[in-house]
């Protein structure tokens, strides 16, 4: 029912408002701070007012009309303030037990805004905390079309390992796949003539990486790969496997023929190495997440999350040259501090 006398037919505000600071408990922030503010209205007389702005005129109810304004104590600055964020209501809390009847609604009524900086940027409430994120895994292929090559290697025997050096602008890493590719310009055969041959090994990756002295002087970085067998590809003849132990024959007798089919290869002739891709696999590892918040009364637009996606939309397993970002692109924004998503 309405109220007969009409006094509480329209919301009856009390001679009080409360300063609700709702960002100091998580981001100890008491700059900013919500509006609370409370009002009786007869239940059939109650619309929401969502949206509504604060007025900071409002006075509160006398039935006598002597009310007067809620904000009359509040200084000079603070009014301008207020003006200035443009306080709406956010939410509104009923108390449908305001009466023994239920017929008055006691609702209080809480007025937000969008935070702003002083150059009318949304404010950035910042909080920093521990928290267990996504590293994607990624395939980047190196260098031109052939990868990353790397000329200096040879086989210690010590460790039975190829000893690759390289240097600080074109690291290699643990776990990195290389591939060795050696060629010669004349290889003799068991009939007596030679010619040319290549071999491809077969995909090793580096096990272990060290800096070691050169002359008790010069730091020279290395990468230590098993070695693998390999195919053998003379000219104009048919290919023939050839297996680690030339490796360990050289290491021994650098000056002695492997016999390889009908050939006899020897320790010389060009090197490389060459890294057609580096792989991360992907993880889960404890970091410290800087949380930045910003307030919007609009409606969001959710970001698309940081995540890569293959040529058909669907989402891939790791970042390559063939995803959406890109392996490059994604380790860019990790570079760059950028936002990602996880």
């Amino acid at each position: 029912m309405l109220d007969p006398n009409n006094d509480f037919n329209a919301p009856c505000y009390d001679d009080t408002f409360r300063r609700n600071y709702v960002f100091d408990e998580e981001f100890g922030n008491v700059e900013h701070y919500f509006i609370e503010l409370d009002y009786y209205i007869m239940r059939e007389a109650y619309k929401s007012r969502r949206k509504q702005p604060l007025d900071l005129d409002i006075k509160y109810f006398d039935d006598g009309g002597d009310g007067e304004p809620i904000f009359r104590d509040v200084s000079e600055e603070e009014k301008s303030l207020l003006e200035t964020r443009g306080y709406v209501v956010l939410e509104e809390h009923i108390d449908i037990g305001a009466s023994d009847f239920g017929d008055i609604y006691h609702v209080t009524e809480v007025y937000g805004y969008e935070p702003k900086d002083a150059n009318g940027n949304p404010f950035e409430f910042v909080k920093y905390e521990s928290m267990l994120v996504n590293s994607h895994g990624w395939v980047k292929i190196d260098g031109t079309e052939f990868g990353d090559k790397y000329e200096k290697a040879d086989f210690d025997i010590k460790t039975g390992h190829l000893r690759v050096i390289f240097t600080k602008d074109n690291p290699l890493f643990v776990g990195d796949t290389l591939i060795l590719k050696k060629s010669w310009a004349k290889t003799p055969n068991l009939t007596g003539s030679s010619i040319g041959a290549k071999c491809l090994f077969q995909p090793t990756s580096v096990s272990w990486v060290s800096t070691e002295l050169k002359d008790g002087i010069d730091e020279i970085h290395c990468a230590y790969v098993p070695v693998t067998s390999g195919t053998l590809i003379p000219d104009e003849s048919a290919p023939t496997s050839l297996d680690s132990g030339f490796f360990y024959y050289h290491a021994t007798t650098p000056n002695g023929w492997y016999k390889v089919g009908d050939f006899k290869v020897t320790k010389g002739g060009a090197m490389s190495v060459v890294r057609p891709h580096r792989k991360r696999s992907s993880s889960q590892i404890l970091t410290l997440v800087k949380k930045i918040t910003t307030l919007s009364i609009k409606e969001p637009i959710l970001e698309e999350s940081h995540k890569p996606r293959n040529l058909d939309g669907t989402i891939a397993e790791e970042f390559s040259h063939l995803t959406t970002p890109s392996v490059e692109e994604h380790l860019t924004k990790l570079k760059e501090n950028a936002y990602v998503r996880i």
